[in-house]
């Protein structure tokens, strides 16, 4: 029989291989010209190589060695309606993009070796140009500054990270004290059922085998408080709550998550997963039909001018973040790549 860490760590070996198995089809099919690498590489492609990248060597001990699966992208931006909020909306999902297909900053050193060029031969330098893109004519402004874009990027909503063991209905939690937890919810324990030797719950923690969901508000099942709408107004609430109404609650009450599972376009960035930053290459303005501008992903310094940071941080070697530049300023010293064979 094995042990524990032995099956755990057989199973993640057999996950490797499945998902090297994959990746190598996928990349036969390109290299046969069946699929096109544009069409088909995905986000969560890119994203999935990077981990077979960094993690197959560490697991397969060299049995699998594939390329990262990363495709530069062309947008012509706004793609729908003409407007500043638009445009900003756009630019700031091909930075996420971005982000995300480096696994939100957790690379390795063995990504930057040598499977990609530059537009003028091979590259040393750890960054990728994940999109190239050209600004439309706005009907509401002749210009986007990069203090209006960053504006953005730090107040609008990327996504709630829920607080979740996920035992019934996308939700729920894990307890081994049914009654204290039904107790801490107070009048909306109603709202909540519970299921002892839950099996997610058992694979969890065998000591914590209940599992406590709430069907009808998502509020309650993903982690969240249902409150009275004045509970963000008392002021020790202020700094630590978000009011966040994709989710339900019952009644008038109105949903509110934890300030650290709130994170905007810019705090993705900034504080999930690896701890990033957006930074500006020699831009001011955004102008439409002036240049082609790049989104790039770099693990060190970019070379080549000086980088105008709107983060107080001191540059390191290998601090990921991404670069919002005018492509020529970095496809000399970028990885740029159209397709899988390297054109």
């Amino acid at each position: 029989m094995l042990h524990k860490k032995g099956f755990l760590a057989w199973n993640k070996l057999i996950g490797w291989i499945i998902l090297g198995a994959g990746f190598l089809l996928i990349v036969t099919l390109i290299f046969q010209n069946v699929l096109k690498a544009e069409e088909v590489i995905t986000d969560d492609i890119a994203r999935n190589s990077v981990k077979l990248t960094c993690g197959s060597k560490e697991m397969t001990k060299d049995i699998i060695s594939t390329p990262p699966l990363h495709v530069t992208k062309h947008k012509e931006i706004p793609e729908q309606g003409n407007t500043k909020e638009a445009f900003n909306k756009d630019l700031a999902d091909l930075v996420s993009s971005c982000w995300y297909q480096f696994n939100d900053g957790n690379t390795c050193d063995d990504l930057w070796e040598g499977f990609w060029t530059t537009a003028v031969g091979k590259t040393k330098e750890k960054c990728f140009i994940c999109y190239t893109f050209d600004m439309k004519q706005l009907e509401d402004a002749d210009i986007v500054t990069k203090t209006e874009f960053f504006y953005w990027m730090n107040n609008n909503l990327k996504f709630v990270e829920e607080e979740t063991d996920y035992c019934k209905y996308q939700g729920g939690f894990c307890t081994e004290d049914e009654k204290a937890f039904l107790d801490s919810y107070g009048e909306d324990s109603k709202y909540f059922k519970c299921e002892e030797r839950n099996d997610k719950c058992n694979q969890i923690d065998p000591e914590k085998n209940t599992c406590c969901y709430s069907f009808r508000y998502t509020c309650l099942n993903k982690g969240g408080r249902c409150e009275d709408k004045n509970f963000i107004n008392i002021p020790e609430n202020k700094d630590k709550y978000k009011k966040y109404s994709t989710w339900t609650c019952p009644g008038d009450k109105e949903c509110f998550v934890d300030v650290h599972n709130y994170y905007t376009y810019l705090g993705y960035i900034q504080s999930y997963g690896e701890e990033g930053s957006l930074r500006f290459q020699t831009i001011e303005n955004f102008e439409p039909h002036s240049d082609i501008y790049a989104v790039t992903f770099s693990n060190g310094v970019i070379p080549g001018g000086i980088i105008d940071k709107l983060i107080d941080e001191l540059l390191t070697e290998n601090a990921p973040y991404i670069t919002i530049s005018k492509l020529n300023k970095v496809k000399e010293y970028c990885s740029v790549q159209k397709d899988i064979k390297g054109r």
